[in-house]
């Protein structure tokens, strides 16, 4: 199985340490857009055992100049930044409270460059652990060569809300001591960041079609859906084919989120195709 994956260096990266555990942040997948005259950057992780997401977000407004800028909190301020643990509801979200962003350029939608270190704390006050960010670096910069190109569209169900990717990256990863994937990430950020995370395990690649569970023993695909929280895939399929000479990826999926604490979230009608593997960070 050709392997193609070429190395970037991150472009976002720090060690978090959360109650007491500490965990080294590198962004996978990176986006910025303007809006309303500030550029809101997005960064990235997941990992296995289970499947988790780390998600930092970096609120700068255009146009900044080189400078030390405070991390506190203020909504007035030049710099924010927020932190969405794994498995944590989203409007439980850990906010800037003690800090600075140093910013080594003037920044654009287009090229950010800066180090950083904070405390955040959970805007939910029954949550009183604090979050503490350290040895943070931004690089980023969308001249860097995206190889990834295509589409993933499907509809989400309550809602018929339509969910189609602006940006799509794909890529194998092959963490230690666990089952090796062919990771596709798509991202909608037309109505705040929506994403979805498929994963076909690399030793089924030549197979056209497999169930989608939660279960990462790699005998199955993994879907994993941001939305108004992170909903993973309990049942469903996929139908594909992956072509490892043209590295191009197409096909169908649909699956369901059953929790018995929370409606049905369905996620249907889907279709994808996606060429050539995205660079992947430097760990």
């Amino acid at each position: 199985m050709l392997n193609t994956n070429e190395k970037t260096l991150e472009q976002l990266k720090t060690d978090i340490n959360l109650s007491n555990i500490n965990h080294p942040f590198v962004s996978q997948i990176t986006t910025a857009r303007l809006k309303n005259n500030t550029i809101l950057i997005n960064a990235s992780q997941n990992a296995f055992s289970p499947f988790r997401i780390y998600t930092i977000e970096i609120k700068i407004i255009n146009g900044s100049s080189p400078g030390t800028y405070p991390l506190d909190g203020q909504k007035e301020n030049t710099v924010g930044l927020t932190y969405v643990p794994p498995n944590t509801n989203v409007l439980n979200f850990y906010r800037d409270s003690g800090g600075e962003f140093t910013l080594n350029g003037t920044a654009s939608e287009h090229h950010v460059n800066g180090t950083f270190r904070c405390t955040a704390k959970s805007v939910n006050t029954d949550i009183t652990d604090e979050a503490t960010l350290t040895e943070g670096v931004v690089s980023f910069s969308t001249s860097r060569n995206q190889k990834s190109s295509g589409f993933l569209q499907g509809t989400v169900i309550p809602g018929e809300h339509l969910f189609y990717s602006t940006t799509v990256t794909m890529s194998f990863v092959e963490p230690d001591d666990h089952p090796h994937f062919l990771e596709v990430i798509a991202v909608d950020d037309v109505h705040g960041d929506r994403r979805l995370y498929l994963h076909i395990p690399k030793s089924k690649l030549g197979q056209t079609l497999l169930p989608i569970t939660d279960n990462e023993d790699g005998r199955s695909a993994l879907a994993t859906l941001l939305f108004t929280g992170v909903h993973r895939g309990t049942r469903g399929s996929v139908i594909y084919n992956y072509d490892e000479h043209l590295q191009k990826l197409t096909g169908d999926l649909t699956f369901e989120v059953v929790d018995q604490d929370q409606e049905t979230i369905e996620f249907k009608s889907a279709k994808f195709e996606i060429i050539g593997l995205s660079p992947v960070p430097i760990r």
